[in-house]
């Protein structure tokens, strides 16, 4: 039985953002610098939007499992509120 691997789509660093308790991190593919929110799970591999088609072609094509945690659901509600 193999481990399921549960990806993050974070942004690249250079990618605005509204948020400025970002953590900073490293994508797992091409090791860019990439930031997400965090309250991420710690056992999450994290991918870049870039690499995200690649991942997905080499899963046969099949959208890997991606997660959204309730603190982010929360704070882009919050923020969409306030635009």
């Amino acid at each position: 039985m193999t481990a399921e691997v549960m990806y993050v789509l974070v942004l690249r660093a250079d990618v605005p953002s509204p948020f400025t308790d970002n953590v900073r991190a490293i994508c797992s593919r091409c090791h860019c610098e990439v930031i997400h929110r965090p309250h991420i799970p710690t056992q999450s591999t994290l991918i870049c939007l870039q690499c995200y088609p690649a991942v997905r072609a080499e899963n046969g094509g099949d959208d890997a499992d991606l997660m959204i945690t309730t603190a982010t659901i929360l704070e882009l509600q919050a923020l969409t509120r306030q635009n």
